[in-house]
């Protein structure tokens, strides 16, 4: 491979033409990626610049793929997944030497019955770890509603099985 060519490789351009491929339009591509549309507009001429290609061609409805754009947009995915495979082999999650604030909101109606039980299971698990359980009160579980109330219901059959 040319070294040329890894130094100028970025790969958060292509992020930047997998998250194009998926939504053909530049300013959800922005929303997804945090950047601005003109920032996208400059990163994509980049990419067309490395890749010598027009790669999307702007439509009435969006962007649509070159021929050659779409061969890209299909190696992409087992790219970034070799890349993942690549940076996370060494640096697996250990519980047991994590040494930061663990913060875990719980349901008003589940605090009482849950979070001494929830505490006692996670303690030896995270021995270094700050642990915080916290009653999340009304205001708290009015705002997350129904999802909230579905993870907490399940982490209370998660605990108490049986019941």
């Amino acid at each position: 491979m040319d070294d040329n060519l890894l130094r100028r490789l970025d790969f958060n351009t292509l992020k930047l033409l997998k998250v194009l491929g998926e939504e053909r339009n530049t300013k959800r591509a922005a929303d997804r990626m945090f950047l601005s549309q003109p920032a996208v507009s400059k990163q994509l001429k980049k990419l067309r610049e490395e890749f010598a290609d027009e790669l999307f061609i702007r439509k009435q409805y969006g962007l649509e793929p070159t021929p050659y754009c779409l061969e890209l947009l299909e190696k992409l995915p087992a790219l970034f997944e070799l890349l993942e495979d690549l940076f996370s082999r060494n640096q697996q999650f250990n519980p047991a030497l994590y040494t930061g604030d663990i913060s875990i909101a719980i349901n008003t109606t589940l605090y009482r019955p849950v979070s001494r039980r929830l505490y006692h299971h996670l303690r030896p698990l995270l021995p270094n770890a700050t642990l915080k359980i916290i009653n999340w009160g009304k205001i708290l579980s009015t705002i997350l509603s129904l999802h909230a109330f579905i993870l907490a219901s399940i982490t209370y059959l998660w605990i108490y099985p049986n019941r």
